[in-house]
């Protein structure tokens, strides 16, 4: 385990809201009155909008399931005209934008930044009560789902498939740790009447401490003190970790603290996710420990070797061979390999001596 997670506060908890609102004609719930929504009328299930069946829309339905929050929030009592088919009329090509307007509303698209990604995630949270739609693209299917609640110090969020509300942990193709970007509402939103705590004095943070500190360039290289006390080593800042050297040097780019690799980027931000240096692709944990091995993502696996680099093409690992796509999944069934085919099991594992549609495989895994 990385050794600064230790150093993590809890993420702010956010008890249940009993549901309790004014339901209007129809039965469709609306802020009372001139008053903002309360967190309990956030509930309501008419805000929020699925794919409905229809395949690769789920960053649609998901920005759409904001844009209908964003718009009861703000108190537009026309807000369940926030339909998927109005928002696909100004702002998909397909595919979502990243940048649009939409009634008055203004949707940016931003990639996450480095750090801790739970305290990250809750920070977005509490400062987007309408939510905001969590993509992860670099991965064999790209989904997005929408961040809309903490319960018990749980991220929830909105499925597009079906519309179930479930907790991030159990999304079975988004996490904190494979999402690389997000889009939100940068416009004005009312926040929740009842949001009873402070956005800035209770967003997560790793040290107690942590705003004290001040920035300083010196000797062509930044550092940061605390107290006149220069930080070294792991130091989490502004919602993400940097890492500084004995003299208090910040440090970028591939760093080996113990027996695991980091990388910083430019900006000193410890890097999480995949990372592209140069020809080769990497991964980085939420730790920011730079991923060996094995290593699944939704449904499909992926290999990083000893030295970290993502591997592709024909490869053995162990005692056995395997074959992965350029963009490194693992493949399985019948593959052409060097214009010859070969047979890989449902495990990825070539196998060497099998028939199948007239085709034999020899002891070298070759049709003949």
């Amino acid at each position: 385990m990385h050794m600064f997670q230790s150093l993590r506060r809890n993420a702010v908890r956010w008890t249940s809201l009993a549901l309790s609102a004014s339901l209007v004609a129809g039965g469709a719930l609306a802020p009372t009155g001139a008053l903002a929504a309360t967190r309990a009328e956030l509930d309501n299930p008419d805000l929020i909008v699925g794919q409905g069946g229809e395949s690769g829309t789920c960053t649609l339905a998901a920005a759409t399931t904001m844009l209908r929050r964003a718009a009861f929030l703000n108190g537009d009592a026309g807000w369940m005209g926030v339909t998927k088919n109005a928002v696909r009329s100004v702002a998909w090509y397909p595919g979502l934008p990243w940048y649009f307007e939409f009634r008055g509303m203004v949707v940016e698209h931003d990639n996450l930044p480095a750090g801790d990604r739970i305290s990250v995630l809750m920070k977005l949270l509490a400062e987007h009560p309408e939510g905001y739609v969590l993509y992860a693209g670099y991965t064999s299917w790209p989904h997005a789902v929408v961040v809309v609640d903490c319960i018990d110090g749980e991220l929830q969020v909105v499925e597009p498939f079906d519309g179930s509300v479930v907790p991030l942990s159990e999304s079975e193709l988004v996490s904190a740790y494979n999402a690389d970007s997000y889009w939100y509402v940068s416009s004005a939103v009312t926040p929740p009447s009842d949001d009873g705590f402070d956005k800035q004095d209770d967003a997560p943070s790793a040290q107690a401490d942590d705003v004290a500190g001040t920035w300083l360039f010196e000797d062509g290289t930044w550092r940061y003190e605390r107290d006149g006390e220069p930080s070294v080593g792991w130091d989490f800042i502004d919602g993400s970790w940097f890492l500084f050297d004995d003299e208090g040097s910040m440090l970028t780019g591939w760093q080996i603290v113990g027996s695991s690799w980091y990388y910083l980027l430019e900006s000193g931000h410890m890097h999480a996710g995949w990372l592209a240096d140069g020809d080769d692709w990497y991964y980085l944990d939420g730790s920011g420990a730079m991923a060996r091995g094995w290593r699944l993502f939704g449904d499909t696996w992926y290999y990083m070797g000893a030295d970290g680099r993502m591997l592709t093409g024909l490869q053995a690992v162990g005692d056995e061979t395997y074959l992965f796509d350029d963009s490194g999944a693992m493949l399985t069934g019948w593959q052409l390999v060097d214009d010859v085919l070969s047979y890989f099991d449902e495990d990825g594992a070539m196998q060497r001596d099998v028939r199948g549609d007239d085709q034999h495989l020899s002891a070298m895994g070759v049709s003949q």
